[in-house]
């Protein structure tokens, strides 16, 4: 029965802030999206260390009307990756790797 509310106080938390998590393609790099109150924050981890604490994102403007600070919602997401090889029309090397996670 512990177990069970202590699972339950686990999942209504989860369900607060609803994220996303970002990895470079070697996997050092991992970002974190999230709203928190409907407000949207974001962290920065580098080979497990953090380097941007969970920080908030918006916009202040002067005189206006509706915040860009809060109010967010996630309707949708979707992931996607790249990679190609290009040619550079000079350069010190030949081909160039454009490769990344979106």
């Amino acid at each position: 029965m512990k177990n069970l509310f202590i699972l339950g106080i686990l999942f209504f938390l989860f369900s607060l802030t609803y994220g996303q998590t970002l990895q470079s393609p070697d996997g050092k790099f991992k970002m974190t999206f999230s709203l928190s109150d409907s407000t949207p924050n974001y962290n920065l981890v580098y080979n497990g260390k953090t380097i941007i604490k969970p920080s908030k994102l918006g916009l202040e403007l002067k005189n206006d009307q509706k915040s860009l600070m809060n109010g967010f919602t996630i309707i949708d997401s979707t992931r996607a990756a790249f990679d190609e090889n290009w040619t550079p029309v000079w350069g010190e090397v030949k081909k160039i790797r454009n490769h990344y996670n979106e």
